[in-house]
């Protein structure tokens, strides 16, 4: 090979990129020695200091490439122009220019204070919005764990330890147990290699590698090892093939680099902006047109240039719910915390809080996310018995005896502890005491076989392991390998015989039963092994493999060391190996996490179809969802993809990774109307793709996961979940991580996600009247009625900044309802956050009550000061001239007060609609009725007279969490805000305020319980009449 390196040389340089890659993806189905051929290496020298240069400076660094981010600071400036903040910023400009030049001779000194408080507006939105957006996708980090600082190489013939960012395409490595795979590599040698491939597909089983070509897919190659597993077991050689970028992990990473789905709660923001923005620039155009057709003809003292800017600015103000942006972030954070708190899910990216209530698909990954991640005993199958182990009740059948007066799994379970490649030391490292904090919670031991950690830790249930490993010391052990297709191992007889030996087989049953000559039957007989015999466990074999069990064949002999005397060679297998007795069948499951069926059932009652894409084989997936409630249809019931065409009514489908490589979107269509669907053998691309196919069909998907292979997908969804436990790479991918790797707990965070959004709606219903309504129309009676202007732009940012947003904290924090979780998933496109009826009700009903009652109290205080509506209305420049007995100090005193009552009015008729507004068809007395009423008073009341059940006996109902309190205090908070704006002396001469006599205080409330009062009536009467217009026109 080494003499031919240099004819090849001008062949390689002289093959196109995309044929060479073509070739390299082929690189399996060659024979050992045109791999390292075409390569260009000696797998027993390995490269010369030459070519090592050469090939370094070609390929690269054996490293991944950093991801291109935004520095953090371009992102918080990214916030300060985004949303409603460009439209404040120029608000805030447009104040400095009406204070200077445009304000001389007299400079109002009230505009600049207006565009300071504008730009602590903009910061105070952009600081927690760049919260929100700050997680960003940090993957290549996670990948300093998996990368090994040293590797062991052959380089011109000597046997060298380099560091692993040296490699390049053609090195010879050197695999040993416990070790990284530096690079992906095509193995030349193996000797009963294992490799853990979990944190690439997310799968358990090892694999048994090989050097022949076993798969036509690259990634299912038993050849090839790839960047970043794990080495179980065993050694190999084996020559690197791709490095770097080129690496299939590295593909995967590339995959996850892209830029995430922005939230439905962002798109939700961005249209409530573009609505509000559009409704502000037709009333400003409005303005503009009377400003110059009306007021510069016929009032042309009126309103200056720099008056006019400042009525825009105020127009601009009142339709900005300046509020909202910070509501909605803080909001999210407050779910999240509650998250973190109540179900241990932690959100990466607080957005995707609100996009799980919209969830409709959910598409999980099986191992890990629905399963265990850990093999258990199922089934043992002992001559003609079979004893099941699915419930604890079912295990004093192990315990049986029989005619020898011996446990009948004895023999069986004996020889599993032998032949075993999990010493019992190693299950003491693998108990839950010793999982690392640093892998997320993972145990130690995942790198053990799963299969026989499985068979050791059940045979601890009836042996002592340790003793029957010292009692039967080992001689030799052969491990499992793809020539002899099993494991092998020696030992010395119990009691110490010297004379024989005990030789113990383990592999799969068909390679099993063509070694044996006998079968131990449940009765503790030996029989002949009858091809009748051999059928029925064929039989049992399919059986269990149809409900995803993996069965173990598992055969022993006496070996006499006379006739084979020892040392015994595991390469020459110098003992028989022919002629065995049969013990019977072990039958190993991944089973579902206990939590997981009824998770699923609740997602089926709330319409959210759960799909399970797995790499694992088809019978397995298939058995596996059944056994979860994913497939809940009969067998017979179940499409394949030779169904195609089919009707998908009533029926679940399982689709293959190989099968989806012809699939058009005709087929793609059939396969998602099915409710109950299942994809198995899947790779990541494809993974990736079948996101792409739901969301396609206008689903919004969530996506389930622990490994590598799962973090495409995990990007590409609109919500992706990594298991706490699963690898680094899925959890940086992911929006949110459980950290208790419970299925259950996506459960809750849907629940949390659809009262996220009824509770904005509640803000958005109680935000409009006041914030929007109500401070729009004084600036347009200003300009078309010529009147004082009833409220100032301060006082308007006041509101929706100050006391309202403690009332919309509350309502983020209200329960949720009853029915929340029988409610089919909302459609972000037909169920936007602000609708139609949000706007009827918020403007033409609450926001018409508060602003007529608002301009009432305006005009009767300056009725009742000697200024009466006459002189008000149509006044314009007239308004303090010489016909009016006020001077213009006390004029504009007057004013003053009349705005702080305005704005006093709308801040306690707010108190009212913020009660009525809590519960969207439940009357208040009826949530009280069903939780109680929760305060420290009422508390102490009922303590004090001992209130007790209306009816005796009868069990308390279960009640849900009660916000009284919190809506209490934002009331409070919005009470001591206004009169702190509005009584001290340095508020009054600083913002422009007035104290506000106590009478009008009185008023408000009373209009306030008149907006409560219409509120519950609402609610009573759509209830009672479903079917009305009112009903219909309710939000």
């Amino acid at each position: 090979v080494q003499g031919q390196v240099g004819r090849c040389e001008s062949v390689r340089t002289a093959v196109p990129p995309h044929v060479q890659e073509l070739l390299e993806e082929r690189i399996h189905t060659l024979p050992g020695e045109q791999a390292c051929l075409y390569l260009q290496s000696d797998p027993k020298k390995g490269l010369s200091p030459g070519v090592l240069s050469e090939r370094q400076l070609r390929y690269g660094p054996n490293a991944l490439p950093k991801p291109k981010t935004l520095h953090p600071v371009l992102r918080f400036l990214r916030e300060l122009v985004s949303g409603f903040g460009l439209m404040l910023w120029g608000a805030s400009i447009l104040c400095f220019l009406a204070w200077e030049p445009l304000g001389e001779p007299a400079p109002d000194r009230n505009n600049v204070i207006l565009a300071v408080v504008l730009i602590l507006v903009v910061l105070y939105q952009s600081i927690f919005t760049f919260y929100q957006d700050y997680s960003s996708a940090r993957v290549v980090e996670s990948f300093k764990d998996i990368i090994p600082k040293s590797v062991a190489v052959m380089r011109d013939g000597r046997e060298e330890v380099v560091d692993s960012k040296e490699l390049t395409v053609g090195d010879v490595v050197l695999l040993r147990s416990g070790e990284l795979v530096p690079a992906d590599l095509r193995l030349v040698e193996v000797n009963g290699l294992l490799v853990d491939n979990s944190g690439l597909t997310g799968e358990n089983e090892p694999v048994h590698c090989t050097v022949e070509t076993t798969q036509e897919n690259i990634l299912e190659a038993t050849n090839m090892v790839w960047f970043g597993t794990n080495v179980v077991e065993g050694s190999a050689v084996g020559v690197v093939s791709a490095v770097g970028t080129k690496t299939v992990m590295a593909k995967v990473f590339q995959q996850t680099s892209v830029s995430p789905m922005p939230t439905t709660i962002e798109l939700e923001v961005r249209r409530i902006v573009i609505i509000f923005v559009c409704l502000a620039a037709a009333a400003g155009l409005t303005i503009f047109i009377g400003w110059i057709a009306f007021l510069q003809t016929q009032h042309p003292t009126y309103m200056n240039i720099s008056g006019f800017i400042t009525t825009l600015i105020g127009l601009a103000v009142s339709f900005v719910p300046e509020g909202l942006p910070v509501c909605v972030t803080i909001g999210l954070t407050i779910i999240a915390k509650q998250l973190v708190r109540r179900s241990r899910v932690m959100v990466t990216r607080l957005g995707t809080v609100e996009t799980l209530g919209s969830v409709s698909t959910i598409a999980s990954d099986k191992t890990g996310t629905l399963t265990t991640n850990c093999m258990v005993v199922r089934h043992l199958v002992i001559g003609g018995r079979m004893l099941s182990f699915t419930n604890p009740s079912e295990f004093p059948s192990i315990l049986e005896v029989d005619r020898e007066g011996e446990c009948i799994a004895f023999p069986l379970l004996r020889a599993g502890v032998l032949c075993n490649t999990v010493a019992p030391e190693h299950l003491e490292d693998d108990s839950p005491d010793n999982a690392s904090p640093e892998d997320g919670g993972k145990k130690r031991g995942r790198a053990l076989n799963p299969v026989d950690r499985a068979l050791m830790v059940f045979a601890g249930k009836l042996l002592d392991v340790r003793h029957t490993r010292e009692w039967h010391r080992t001689e030799l052990t052969v491990p499992f390998n793809s020539r002899v297709k099993f494991m092998a191992t020696v030992h010395a007889v119990e009691g110490g015989n010297p004379a024989e030996r005990l030789v113990v087989l383990k592999g799969a049953p068909e390679y099993m039963l063509q070694r044996c000559s006998a079968i131990r039957m449940e009765d503790g007989g030996t029989l002949p092994l009858t091809p009748e015999l051999q059928a029925a466990i064929a039989e049992r074999v399919e059986f269990l493999g149809g409900m995803g069990e993996r069965c173990i064949g598992i055969c022993h002999r006496t070996l006499s060391v006379a006739q084979f005397p020892p040392p015994y060679n595991a390469t020459e297998l110098n003992f028989p190996t022919e002629e065995m007795t049969f013990l019977g069948l072990v039958a190993v499951l991944d089973p579902p996490r206990p939590t997981v069926p009824q998770a699923i059932a609740e997602c089926r009652q709330a319409s959210i179809r759960v799909m399970m894409v797995t790499g694992d084989h088809p019978a397995t997936a298939a058995a596996i969802a059944a056994e979860v409630g994913i497939i809940t249809v009969p067998r017979e019931k179940v499409h394949r993809h030779s169904n195609l065409g089919a009707p998908p009514d009533g029926c679940a489908v399982v689709i293959t990774g190989h099968e989806l490589q012809s699939f058009t979107d005709e087929a793609w269509d059939w396969a998602l109307a099915h409710r109950e669907v299942v994809f198995a053998r899947t790779s990541p691309e494809q993974k990736l793709l079948i996101v792409s196919q739901c969301q396609r069909a206008g689903q919004v998907v969530a996506v389930t996961g622990d490994g590598v292979n799962d973090a495409p997908a995990l990007k590409k969804a609109n919500v992706g979940v990594a298991m706490g436990a699963g690898s680094e790479i899925a959890r940086e991918a992911a929006d949110m991580v459980l950290l208790e790797n419970d299925f259950c707990a996506i459960v809750t965070g849907i629940k949390q996600g659809r009262c996220l959004f009824d509770n904005l709606k509640k803000v958005m219903v109680y935000v409009l009247p006041a914030g929007e309504f109500s401070e729009a129309l004084p600036v347009m009676a200003t300009v078309f009625l010529g009147i004082p202007v009833p409220l100032s732009s301060f006082l308007m940012i006041v509101i929706c900044v100050g006391t309202d947003f403690a009332a919309d904290l509350a309502l983020v924090y209200e329960p949720p309802d009853l029915d929340l979780m029988t409610r089919p998933p909302r459609d972000p496109k037909k169920q936007p956050l602000l609708d139609w009826k949000l706007l009827f009700n918020g403007f033409a009903v609450v926001g018409v009550l508060e602003a007529f009652f608002a301009f009432l109290f305006f005009f009767m205080f300056l009725w009742e000061n000697g200024v009466p509506f006459s002189k008000v209305v149509f006044s314009f420049e007239s308004f303090g001239d010489s016909t009016y007995p006020q001077t213009a100090d006390q004029l504009a005193d007057m004013v003053a007060t009349a705005q702080s009552i305005y704005f006093v009015t709308l801040i306690v008729c707010q108190w009212g609609n913020l009660m009525a507004t809590r519960g969207r068809n439940v009357p208040l007395i009826e949530t009280y009725r069903r939780t109680g009423l929760r305060l420290p008073a009422w508390a102490w009341v009922k303590r004090k007279f001992q209130v007790a059940p209306a009816v005796e006996g009868e069990a308390p109902e279960p009640a849900s969490p009660d916000n009284t309190q919190t809506v209490l205090q934002a009331i409070l908070f919005s009470l001591a805000l206004a009169v702190f704006l509005t009584v001290p002396p340095f508020m009054n001469t600083f913002f422009g305020t007035r104290p506000v006599p106590a009478r009008w205080w009185f008023q408000a409330l009373g209009v306030s319980l008149l907006i409560f009062t219409i509120g519950e009536s609402r609610k009573y009467y759509v209830r009672a009449y479903p079917q009305s217009l009112l009903a219909r026109l309710a939000w």
